[in-house]
């Protein structure tokens, strides 16, 4: 940050700078993310299948920049599963059960690289699990009383080593 002109500032620091002038967008171009900031985007992040662009709203500049870093990469992994043709085939919307397992897959995604954001604050293992049953991932399991459960993500003893803060 000190080279490019925001002397020495993090990089949360550097981003409230470019929220508090309301340059939202700068901040985008500063730090390398692709899309654009439109203050009417209802989520943090969305990516469109047709056109190919992401948008950014104001969730996604409001929790520091790990957050931001994750909603970034988040919605860059759609982009590249958009532009790989994966769902050409299909027409209009994608169907609830492949937009969950699309989710699912990109938060897996996401887990296994969070030591890039490791100060994100959001509930991976939340979003992974809730979206695996709606993908259908997860199955229902019986249990000794007679009730089902349904099975989530349950982490590996090993999957510490995603946690370890990294800048690569």
């Amino acid at each position: 940050n000190l080279v490019r002109g925001q002397g020495f500032r993090s990089n949360d620091a550097v981003l409230k700078r470019f929220v508090a002038a309301n340059n939202h967008q700068g901040a985008l171009d500063y730090f390398g993310f692709e899309g654009k900031y439109d203050p009417n985007c209802q989520d943090p992040g969305n990516t469109d299948r047709r056109s190919k662009t992401i948008t950014y709203g104001d969730q996604a500049f409001a929790n520091g920049y790990d957050y931001l870093y994750l909603t970034a990469d988040h919605e860059q992994r759609h982009l590249a599963n958009f532009k790989s043709g994966k769902y050409d085939s299909y027409e209009g919307p994608l169907d609830v059960f492949t937009h969950a397992e699309e989710e699912w897959s990109t938060y897996m995604y996401n887990y296994r690289r969070q030591g890039l954001y490791h100060k994100h604050g959001f509930d991976l293992k939340g979003r992974i699990g809730a979206e695996g049953i709606k993908a259908g991932i997860y199955e229902p399991i019986a249990l000794p009383n007679g009730q089902y459960s349904i099975s989530t993500f349950s982490p590996k003893w090993w999957h510490f080593i995603y946690h370890i803060p990294r800048l690569y």
